[in-house]
């Protein structure tokens, strides 16, 4: 029987296995077509084609690539289970492997008919043993239920065989009786067919082994990696599920590249900061650990729905109701974040996820506090290398360029004014084509009003709002995220309702359905800089990318 063991863990791999099965009936399919019609031109060419054509030894070829060719059409239906996907190709492997039995059946002794159903046969097995994963039992079990037809054919022929062409080749006749001739033949084929199928189990003994390790790689405790999310420059997301709580859940892990104790302790420090916030629109940690191997990693909820980012790829500019509920929701959660201590100091829109969750259609959640700085640590321990900033270059306040180990809240504030600025133009409020470029722009020039680019009609009161955020000075802009949650509730605009989220997430939910909440925009990489390298024009070669 099939080891499923593996197989029935989630639907990922059960449409793994699919495919494989699919891949090795089509090719196998294709290789046997291929021998028809090289038998078919070389009945042509060498002027066989009256005996060869209706010879039923072709037939039988054709009917083993039938069968070849249903077990990938078979694969492709639907979603079968394990158990019927094993049945599936063994099925049309032993099938198979009968009419080729069959077919040299028909060839003359001349032609070694039994080497050529090992041989024949042979690959189908091995074949087999490459594309479709299962154990060295498994694999076994089919070779010796191929090796009874091919047993059973190669006596018959060698029994019912004429006898004098052996004798003539010096054969006693002792040797030439029908028992000998026969049990001698298929003895040989034994043999033959037993190299085989040891091959064979080998080979899917070493690819099952290396596919379980892999499997066991992506386990970290309870917790059974699935699918790459995003990766950064400290660490990379993937989609997971826990082995008894059976529920999704995305965990982060410290990249190997930049496991050294220092690297390692900030890690450890993010997630433990993370967790200290509550926050319903902050994205909750559920745990944290290292494996044996030593690869730090936690786990937090996994949040479908989309980064704003990939809310204005879908459907451009976002009403002024919408973009003043989100900038308040995130600010609610930055109010808690700041009065901790704590300074994101990446506020962005591919941080920021819009979902559905308690039955509510459209909460933000903040996620990534990778470079966040604790304001309550010693001294020395927040603070940044010399001559090197950090953060996303667009979402940057001009202190944070200026001076990044003396930001406060107000650096986030400005970013999120950066972040509504987006959303309601769907431009970021500067450009470049240099890094440089940008943070120059942000140290010197002055944001152009939204309603100059938008295409909608934006209200004065929450234009003046996202222009106070931008302003250069901290001082200018609003004192902390409590102050801005209250100029946000005192901007005129239509609510808005959760019948409208959920006629939003019905129009446009399809076009987000094969991305990922965790992918990040290549317009807005985090980057570390630094400043004492960096050239007047230098390319965003020069920076080190993360999420």
């Amino acid at each position: 029987m099939p080891d499923t063991r593996w197989s029935a863990a989630n639907t990922e791999a059960r449409a793994f296995l699919q495919r494989r099965i699919g891949q090795f009936g089509l090719i196998a399919g294709l290789v046997s077509l291929a021998a028809i019609v090289f038998r078919i031109g070389l009945a042509f060419g060498y002027g066989y084609a009256s005996r060869e054509l209706p010879h039923p030894s072709l037939r039988w070829h054709a009917a083993a690539a039938t069968i070849l060719l249903g077990v990938w059409l078979c694969a492709r239906k639907g979603k079968p289970s394990v158990t019927s996907l094993y049945w599936i190709e063994g099925v049309g492997l032993v099938g198979a492997s009968a009419a080729y039995t069959i077919m040299v059946a028909y060839l003359p002794l001349e032609a070694d008919p039994g080497l050529i159903a090992v041989l024949a046969i042979g690959n189908g097995l091995f074949a087999r043993a490459i594309f479709v994963p299962s154990t060295a039992r498994h694999t076994a079990v089919l070779g010796l239920a191929i090796s009874v037809p091919l047993l059973i054919t190669v006596f018959y022929i060698y029994w019912h065989a004429d006898p004098e062409p052996f004798q003539r080749r010096g054969w006693e006749a002792s040797a030439t009786a029908p028992l000998a001739l026969a049990s001698y033949n298929a003895a040989l084929t034994v043999m033959w067919w037993a190299c085989t199928t040891a091959v064979c189990t080998a080979a899917s003994h070493v690819i099952y082994g290396l596919r379980k390790e892999v499997q066991e790689v992506r386990k970290l405790g309870q917790y059974t990696l699935e699918a790459k999310l995003g990766e950064g420059g400290m660490g990379v997301v993937y989609r997971a599920s826990h082995a008894l709580l059976r529920r999704p859940c995305a965990v982060k892990l410290l990249l190997t590249r930049h496991s050294s104790p220092a690297a390692a302790a900030r890690f450890e420090r993010e997630v433990q900061l993370t967790a200290a916030l509550t926050h319903p629109n902050t994205v909750t940690v559920f745990d944290y650990g290292r494996t044996p191997e030593g690869v730090f990693y936690y786990a937090m909820e996994y949040l479908e729905g989309a980064t704003l980012s990939q809310l204005i790829e879908v459907d451009g500019e976002q009403t002024p109701a919408r973009v003043v509920m989100i900038l308040s929701q995130v600010a609610s959660a930055l109010k808690e974040a700041h009065s901790i201590g704590l300074i994101h100091r990446d506020i962005k829109p591919s941080n920021i996820v819009l979902t559905r969750q308690g039955g509510e259609p459209d909460v933000a959640k903040v996620l990534d506090f990778g470079l966040v700085k604790n304001l309550q640590a010693a001294p020395d321990q927040d603070r940044t290398h010399l001559g090197e900033i950090q953060g996303t270059p667009q979402y940057m306040a001009p202190e944070s360029i200026t001076d990044p180990d003396g930001v406060d809240g107000r650096a986030d504030l400005y970013a999120l004014g950066a972040v509504g600025y987006f959303l309601l133009t769907g431009k970021h409020v500067f450009s470049g084509t240099t890094i440089v470029e940008v943070c120059g722009h942000q140290l010197h020039s002055q944001p152009v009003p939204p309603s100059t680019r938008a295409t909608q009609a934006i209200p004065p009161e929450l234009e003046d709002l996202i222009l106070r955020c931008l302003e250069k000075s901290r001082g200018d802009r609003p004192a902390n995220a409590a102050a801005l949650i209250e100029a946000l509730r005192t901007v005129e605009v239509p609510p808005w309702t959760a019948a409208q989220a959920e006629q939003w997430w019905m129009e446009f939910g399809g076009r987000l359905g094969q991305q990922e909440s965790e992918m990040v925009s290549s317009a807005e990489n985090t980057v570390a800089v630094d400043l004492a390298r960096r050239s007047v024009d230098a390319p965003a070669s020069v920076i080190a990318t993360r999420s």
